[in-house]
């Protein structure tokens, strides 16, 4: 079963990564990493979707 569940992870990995051209990290204040892909949005969304990402990992 383990190899099974082994395969397909990597299965869907590498179809993911042929799907996100752009995926880039997001380094946040506090030492977390995001990564979102900005292949489809634009410059102001990518911003947003960047603060977004800050609060929501490192707001207490």
């Amino acid at each position: 079963m383990k190899r099974i569940f082994s395969f397909v992870c990597m299965l869907l990995l590498a179809t993911s990564a042929s799907f996100a051209k752009n995926v880039v990290p997001v380094y946040t204040s506090c030492g977390k990493v995001a990564h979102i892909d900005t292949d489809r949005t634009s410059i102001g969304n990518t911003l947003q979707q960047v603060a977004a990402i800050e609060k929501a990992l490192c707001d207490d």
